[in-house]
């Protein structure tokens, strides 16, 4: 299931199955919120680790100039937080929805992001909460995460490969297992720059460990292949109908729309 199709479950099941009146919403939330404490990570099921699933969606490549992919996307984060469990039938309440600062977020960053790390730039994006304690947030963002390729290989097949590095900063796999999402796998749902243009998408899950420390760690790759398609006026001058690979160029470019879309 894509993550639009998620949204889209989401509006339904608050629909069909209620969020209650404002004075039921603000019993709740006061219930819920009055002694949380965000800045403690929850437990995880059994004493395990919490468990956060994740995925993306692209919804436009902006640009891969500089050794940099640039993209918009929304990424689909869902855990389970016990703290944030209630009895639907007490509040007549089966989804809330509330700004995410003022709950628990998994600390997951785009390890190989090419800005300067400043939090979480999503705080007032709002996340649901169901009465079983699962949490989803879908946070839009622009990443801009650093792309190492191959000149000759470039060349050759007229593409480029990026990596997204997706993984908790600070938790091991005892603490926060971090996973692939197998219902949503990376998409392009509705790239809007005629110039540029997915090839693949595909994802991985890995485990490593670090010289530096014993416990295991976990990161989820997000593996893009890209290259542009450009009608009319290449770049390089020509009046015929070209494709080559983005952001990379032998000769000085005649337009400097040959750049980014």
């Amino acid at each position: 299931m894509d993550i639009l199709k998620v949204v889209c479950l989401m509006f339904f099941i608050a629909h069909v199955y209620g969020t209650g009146t404002v004075k039921d919403r603000g019993r709740l939330y006061n219930d819920l919120l009055t002694s949380y404490q965000k800045e403690l990570m929850p437990d995880g099921e059994n004493g395990g680790p919490v468990v956060v699933f994740h995925s993306l969606s692209i919804q436009r490549v902006v640009a891969l100039e500089h050794g940099i992919l640039t993209l918009q996307v929304w990424e689909h984060l869902q855990w389970n937080d016990p703290r944030l469990r209630w009895d639907s039938e007490d509040y007549n309440i089966r989804i809330l929805q509330l700004p995410s600062r003022h709950i628990w977020q998994p600390d997951v960053v785009l390890s190989n992001s090419a800005e300067q790390y400043t939090g979480f730039p999503s705080g007032d994006v709002h996340v649901h909460l169901y009465n079983d304690g699962n949490v989803t947030f879908i946070p839009p963002r622009i990443t801009k995460s650093v792309c190492h390729f191959d000149d000759s290989a470039l060349y050759e097949n007229n593409e480029v490969t990026c990596t997204l590095k997706y993984m908790s900063w600070t938790r091991a796999l005892n603490s926060l297992d971090l996973r692939i999402d197998v219902h949503a796998r990376p998409e392009i749902v509705h790239n809007t720059n005629p110039n540029w243009n997915v090839v693949e998408t595909s994802v991985e899950r890995n485990v490593i460990t670090y010289a530096c420390c014993p416990d295991l760690y976990v990161d989820v790759n997000v593996i893009v292949s890209v290259n542009e398609v450009y009608a009319g006026e290449s770049c390089y001058g020509s009046l015929k109908t070209t494709k080559r690979t983005i952001g990379f160029f032998k000769k000085t470019p005649k337009r400097m729309d040959c750049m980014s879309g």
